[in-house]
């Protein structure tokens, strides 16, 4: 059984399908790009893999959005402004204590 996908005519010759479509692409007025698009058809093997190297892909982008915002959450940076925060509002004295020590202290060490 054959499977019928759009590319891009320029990724068809290089072999390197970055970005395909199971339906004609929309002919925009203003863009021409529709028609550098050609129409194939693939073994299900083939499809299988296009679509597995989609999904590998956007975890590899979704992971690397979960580490930067974790990075972003729980750095040094973000703890001194929360602990400048807790002055404003309570009055607290303890600002030598670092995020770390502060885990260590009330989760203990794993």
């Amino acid at each position: 059984m054959k499977i019928h996908i759009w590319l891009n005519k320029d990724e068809a010759v290089s072999g390197n399908i970055t970005n395909y479509y199971v339906a004609q692409p929309i002919r925009k007025n203003d863009n021409k790009d529709y028609q550098n698009y050609i129409q194939v058809a693939i073994d299900i093997d083939e499809f299988t893999e296009l679509e597995d190297s989609k999904i590998e892909e956007l975890n590899k982008k979704e992971e690397s959005y979960m580490d930067k915002k974790y990075d972003q959450e729980y750095s040094q940076d973000n703890w001194n402004k929360g602990i400048a925060k807790l002055k404003e509002i309570d009055d607290i004295d303890n600002n030598d204590i670092t995020y770390p020590q502060f885990v260590d202290q009330h989760y203990g060490k794993e």
